[in-house]
């Protein structure tokens, strides 16, 4: 990159705008790196879109050693009364690591923020997804995705259910979004939702299924719903801008009712139902008028007027795929004879 006389470099003859494009192609921590290069470029890292973090990061071994060795020589310099051997276990040093990276990236940060995507298993606290994500939200972010495993569950900031910025929201693992129907959702900006194994811990956590119905009302211009969850209580809702339906439902118990779901989403172009679950469930679909393409796999069969109710709904798809476990063979020679 450096020019015939040896004085300049082409690349420090960008704009600040072409640098901070160029990032965006690398990780987040790959970004941070360039800072060692000058303060132009500290300052350049602050504007990226996109920040991606995985907590902890796990380094090579003979790097941890040496990051290891540091943290409890500083511990020793501090004169801090405890075992830093017992204390200090390489897990715990990778997990200070990412998180004072994570602090760093994004608590000092006063530029928007396209993205931030946060995955973690059991590699950060509660207290500390909740300062991140409310720094996101100061920042107007787009796009929110967490996928977090910890040992305690996460209760999201509340004004993230009335937040005008947010364009995608995905959820996965053992996160509390404002399920609860007593709290006001309003989403206008939200496009995409995918809730992923989230319904089935606040069951193991707070003993009760949470109603999803109040959290999907307060999205009116949803175009893509994906729900990979475990619930048995009913989904009555309207979606007319909704154009892509992904339904993943396992309950594996087997429960004398099982409460409808009922769509009504008259933009609707693709639907996805796939249902493991020990009891049938009755769908309802109205106005799909629009539907395309239709995927149904329904392990557990259910009963002929509800069967019947289903295919109704789908008269106007113009492709239709059926799992192997979805119709025995009598229901299909009926339709066809």
């Amino acid at each position: 990159m450096a020019c015939s006389d040896g004085k300049h470099d082409r690349l420090s003859n960008l704009s600040d705008d072409l640098i901070c494009h160029i990032l965006s192609f690398l990780s987040t921590k790959e970004c941070y790196r360039t800072c060692v290069l000058s303060t132009r470029w500290e300052s350049i890292c602050t504007k990226i879109p996109n920040l991606h973090f995985e907590l902890p990061e796990i380094s090579d071994p003979e790097l941890s050693k040496e990051i290891k060795s540091v943290f409890q020589e500083n511990i020793r310099k501090r004169s801090l009364e405890f075992d830093s051997e017992k204390y200090c276990q390489p897990n715990d040093v990778h997990m200070w690591v990412s998180k004072a990276f994570v602090n760093f990236a994004l608590l000092r940060r006063t530029e928007s923020i396209r993205k931030l995507t946060l995955h973690s298993d059991k590699g950060c606290q509660p207290h500390d997804v909740d300062m991140w994500v409310s720094k996101a939200l100061d920042l107007k972010v787009q796009e929110l995705v967490l996928d977090l495993f910890l040992h305690e569950k996460i209760l999201l900031p509340l004004r993230l259910s009335t937040c005008e910025s947010l364009v995608v929201l995905k959820l996965r693992g053992r996160i509390q979004p404002t399920l609860n129907s007593s709290f006001h959702v309003y989403l206008p900006s939200l496009k995409i939702l995918h809730l992923r194994e989230t319904v089935i811990y606040s069951i193991f956590d707070d003993h009760r299924e949470y109603d999803l119905n109040n959290f999907l009302s307060g999205c009116p211009h949803l175009e893509e719903l994906l729900l990979k969850e475990t619930f048995r209580k009913p989904i009555n809702t309207s979606f007319h801008l909704l154009k892509r339906l992904y339904l993943s439902i396992f309950l594996p118990i087997s429960r004398s009712k099982i409460c409808p779901i009922q769509i009504n989403a008259p933009t609707l172009e693709v639907l996805s139902i796939i249902d493991y679950s020990l009891t049938p469930r009755k769908y309802e679909f109205t106005n799909l008028s629009n539907l395309d393409r239709a995927t149904l796999s329904i392990c557990k069969r259910p009963d002929f007027n509800s069967l019947y109710t289903l295919l109704k709904g789908l008269l106007n798809v113009k492709s239709l795929d059926l799992g192997s476990n979805t119709f025995n063979v009598s229901f299909i020679n009926f339709f066809l004879f």
